[in-house]
């Protein structure tokens, strides 16, 4: 899966936006609001191809304490969620 085009990562107000460009996007009203690290996963994998098991694998070079059975899991929801708001393509 890819992070469709024309979304992008903006800080407004100290906070994480992702927002929508573009005219495929015209008709994308909603606002997501990521925390600093769902913001560096966004950041991450804006450019490329993706699957959870990646995201995973990214935050524990990043959180090497934290089991990988909960970044996965983690990683799953966070992918879930990007996919209800219309962001992602499988």
């Amino acid at each position: 899966m890819k992070i469709k085009q024309g979304f992008t990562l903006r800080t407004i107000c100290k906070e994480n936006i992702i927002c929508a460009t573009g005219l495929e996007n015209i008709n994308f009203n909603k606002m997501i609001t990521l925390n600093r690290t769902a913001a560096e996963v966004f950041q991450f994998v804006k450019d490329k191809e993706f699957n959870a098991a990646l995201i995973a694998a990214f935050l524990k070079g990043q959180y090497k304490e934290v089991d990988m059975d909960l970044l996965m899991s983690d990683s799953e929801k966070l992918v879930a969620s990007w996919k209800d708001a219309g962001i992602i393509d499988d």
